[in-house]
């Protein structure tokens, strides 16, 4: 089913897809740009692997990818998309899923003002998830931010920050100090083909190479995969 065809498509109803079959022939979507809403339990329990998200801005209701055992990664590739509102258990039971990438519209400072009668209990059922979060580190975001994903504080998961280049770090005063080791609890990812590379933290900076715990380095010319 290829729903980037539909390039009038605005929204997606509740229930359209739940418990369906329909999708698990590619299993993974992408959702064109003109999508603005996704209804309750709409892809509740079907066999979609993946999702990619191209909307400038997007309200996600109740229980919209609940209980999809299959999904493993949902992206944000409009990295900026106003994420406008969201509700319970959006991806509740998703045991599978292990990368979740945030647009910078998703406000994560406003994890600083968690209010628990608030409906952002994204995540329930589900500790294994990554948040990858389109923002980079800066001195505007907490250190070590931590989205309270789930309900009585069960769960809560570190961001971690995009890094495309040596200057993002040093914009973010990550690397205090240039020439000296630093370890540091900030952990930063990069894309690959879409995909999310997790780095890890930063532990050295040699004024021209920083190294990663994941034994990942980036410099100059770009990021390098271990040796």
């Amino acid at each position: 089913f290829e729903f980037s065809k539909f390039t009038a498509l605005t929204t997606i109803n509740s229930e359209a897809f739940s418990n369906s079959v329909k999708l698990s022939a590619t299993g993974e979507i992408t959702l064109p740009s003109t999508v603005t809403t996704i209804g309750s339990n709409a892809f509740r329990n079907s066999k979609i692997t993946v999702v990619n998200i191209t909307s400038s801005s997007l309200s996600l209701a109740d229980k919209c990818f609940a209980d999809c055992s299959y999904l493993t990664a949902v992206r944000f590739t409009n990295h900026s998309c106003s994420w406008v509102q969201y509700k319970n258990g959006i991806f509740d039971n998703c045991t599978s899923l292990n990368e979740l990438q945030l647009p910078t519209g998703f406000d994560l400072n406003n994890q600083g003002n968690y209010d628990p009668n608030a409906d952002k209990f994204f995540i329930e059922g589900d500790t294994n998830v990554n948040l990858y979060s389109y923002t980079k580190y800066s001195t505007s975001v907490q250190t070590s931010p931590e989205w309270r994903a789930t309900e009585n504080g069960v769960g809560e998961k570190p961001v971690i920050f995009f890094v495309e280049t040596v200057s993002d770090l040093l914009t973010g005063e990550v690397i205090a100090n240039p020439g000296s080791v630093l370890v540091n609890d900030v952990g930063f990812w990069c894309e690959n083909n879409g995909a999310a590379v997790n780095l890890g933290t930063v532990t050295s900076y040699d004024g021209t190479t920083v190294t990663f715990s994941s034994g990942y380095t980036l410099d100059s010319t770009g990021f390098h995969a271990p040796v």
